[in-house]
């Protein structure tokens, strides 16, 4: 099947041709001997309106899949067939399971060694004053503490950190001791591995603890002060004692906050791995290699997408782009001329600009992409595809696309005459919107009228050597696609 090329803008030159086309058939209309010029009537006629370009196909190629941790199970052979969504293989999760709760413990971790370098201890200092006397005797007070508040917070946190690690450092010698103990199933891998659960319980146990204690804050803080009585009335001095808070080192809150970026970054690496645990399949296809087996670690699978569909990107011009909706049917052509349903997929928003000139913005391009149900691979890889969409119109004024100079994509300039005997015809300026099937849309404030005589050609001009070529070929029907 060939496919004819069409343009929604009507040039000046395909006016001139379909003008001269019209020369031929002259004998055919009602138009006078004596008169030096080719008329038509306007009409009142639905316009069926045709957008045509064409896209370099590109198949998807290959897509890789993967998988982390000890492989459990692998569900697919190289040659099988599958669906998106398909299960490839699945892992082991116990072992991502540990990754995951130590790099939430060390979350953790990280929190409270930012919280202890954002709030240092603080200590208490003797204020003496000489000039206050007490009831009797003398006596004094004491700090109760070395810290306060502040101090005790940052060794609770202390303490935790230090329990947490111990806790880390205990789930791994029981994930060594399980993996080893596990070769075979048994009393003993039963038993490894109700060490790993208790080890896991435990992280988790002090890790919420230290959690809790990070959240708590440094607690109120304030002086503490007691005075001694003594059946003495003689003037004692009073030693009081202030609490002078920590000074917060810049350069440990800024490494700590390091620090606690890359453990949360470690916790979304071991959050993706164990939801990735079961590996499924991005898209449908067929299994082409695979780099994976049972009781590895980790492994690739590689699909060969189906030529189910295709997805073609053209460029959309704004008239177009006004034009096109998102699901709207269209039509495609294989290079060998095979016709092929296919929908809008997507418009883009953005312009890409790779053809803006002088500020015309009918030269501005919208990527848009067509997608094509092609079981049978007819759109070749790296070949051509036409694509073809149309509109149709409700029926209004239209006269003969050759009776329209287009100055732009929305205006023009026509010759009226009276009759066909009218030998001094008239130039009008005039809108005009669709055009498909060698008409012109007019609209509906148009001050032509259905019956107005439009000129086509004029008989007295030569034609210039490549219309009348042009011509000359349509004619014999030996014109290119």
């Amino acid at each position: 099947m060939n496919v004819t090329k069409r343009r929604l803008t009507v040039l000046t030159t395909a006016a001139v041709v379909v003008s001269a086309s019209v020369w031929y058939v002259a004998p055919m209309a009602a138009a006078e001997e004596t008169s030096n010029y080719i008329v038509a009537q306007a009409v009142e006629k639905a316009v069926t309106e045709t957008w045509e370009t064409s896209a370099t196909v590109a198949r998807k190629g290959t897509q890789v899949a993967t998988l982390s941790g000890t492989v459990k199970s692998v569900k697919v052979s190289i040659g099988d067939e599958v669906k998106k969504g398909d299960t490839l293989a699945t892992a082991d999760k116990t072992e991502l399971k540990v990754a995951l709760k130590k790099a939430q413990a060390q979350v953790a971790s990280a929190e409270a060694e930012l919280y202890s370098a954002q709030h240092p201890p603080s200590t208490k200092v003797p204020v003496t004053d000489s000039g206050s006397s007490g009831s009797g005797g003398s006596g004094g007070s004491t700090p109760s503490g070395s810290g306060g508040s502040g101090s005790d917070t940052t060794a609770q946190l202390t303490e935790l950190v230090g329990k947490v690690a111990q806790a880390i450092a205990k789930l791994d010698t029981a994930q060594k001791t399980a993996t080893e103990k596990c070769q075979t199933a048994g009393a003993e891998c039963d038993a490894a591995n109700e060490e790993l659960s208790k080890a896991i319980s435990e992280v988790i146990a002090y890790q919420q603890q230290l959690a809790a204690a990070t959240k708590s804050g440094s607690g109120s803080s304030g002086s503490s002060s007691s005075s001694g009585s003594s059946s003495s009335s003689a003037k004692t001095p009073t030693v009081k004692y202030k609490t002078v808070a920590g000074t917060v080192s810049k350069s440990q809150v800024a490494r700590a906050k390091a620090s606690l970026l890359q453990a949360q970054q470690q916790l979304d690496t071991a959050q993706d791995n164990y939801d990735d645990a079961t590996l499924k399949a991005p898209v449908s296809g067929v299994v082409g290699a695979m780099d994976i087996q049972v009781g590895g670690s980790g492994g690739t699978v590689t699909i060969v997408s189906s030529k189910a569909s295709v997805d073609l990107t053209v460029s959309l011009t704004l008239s177009v782009r006004e034009r096109l909706v998102v699901g709207q049917d269209v039509k495609v052509y294989s290079v060998n001329g095979d016709e092929l349903a296919g929908k809008i997929k997507s418009i883009s928003p953005l312009n890409s600009q790779s053809n803006y000139m002088w500020g015309d913005s009918s030269s501005i391009d919208f990527p848009a992409v067509v997608t094509v149900e092609d079981p049978d691979g007819l759109l070749v890889d790296g070949s051509y595809a036409t694509v073809i969409a149309t509109w149709e119109h409700e029926a209004t004024v239209a006269i003969p696309a050759s009776a329209l100079r287009a100055e732009s994509a929305t205006k023009g300039v026509v010759q009226l005459v009276d009759g066909p005997g009218d030998t001094t015809p008239e130039s009008v300026e005039i809108d005009y919107g669709a055009v498909g099937g060698g008409y012109v849309q007019l609209p509906e404030d148009s001050n032509i009228a259905v019956g107005q005589y439009v000129v086509l050609a004029d008989k007295t001009k030569a034609l210039d050597d490549y219309i009348s070529q042009m011509v000359s070929e349509q004619m014999s029907g030996s014109g290119g696609d």
